[in-house]
């Protein structure tokens, strides 16, 4: 599932952004990916995305988790998965020796329902 953002400034629809979601094989579950312009980085953009992308992987699709990775430098995106309600799970070295921070989101389900994109869940940071 993919979903693309355009800007209307003046009836250009500027592409400013895409995301989604992507299975990954090697994993066994599915990754929330998000990627904006970086004149559009600090907006509420990449939060709508994601919130738009977990609600149709709960909702529509019926996942139970959805995971998301970054590097360790890049805080704007870890402050938006922890917006999305994502809690830390560890630091991975992923191919090319790439360190990066994986984050997961479940479902909650104790309620059977999705916890909203602003709520976080309530689990201690680990660096």
């Amino acid at each position: 599932m993919g979903l693309f953002l355009r800007r209307k400034d003046g009836g250009e629809g500027r592409l400013i952004g895409h995301g989604g979601l992507r299975r990954l094989e090697e994993f066994g579950e599915t990754e929330l990916l998000y990627a904006l312009h970086p004149d559009m980085w600090g907006k509420g953009y990449a939060s709508e995305l994601g919130g738009a992308s977990l609600k149709h992987a709960f909702d529509t699709v019926g996942l139970s988790l959805v995971f998301a990775i970054t590097k360790p430098e890049n805080l704007s995106s870890q402050g938006v998965m922890k917006r999305l309600g994502m809690s830390y799970r560890k630091k991975r070295h992923l191919q090319g020796g790439r360190s990066s921070v994986v984050r997961h989101r479940p479902r909650d389900l104790a309620g059977g329902t999705e916890r909203p994109a602003g709520e976080a869940i309530n689990h201690p940071e680990k660096p």
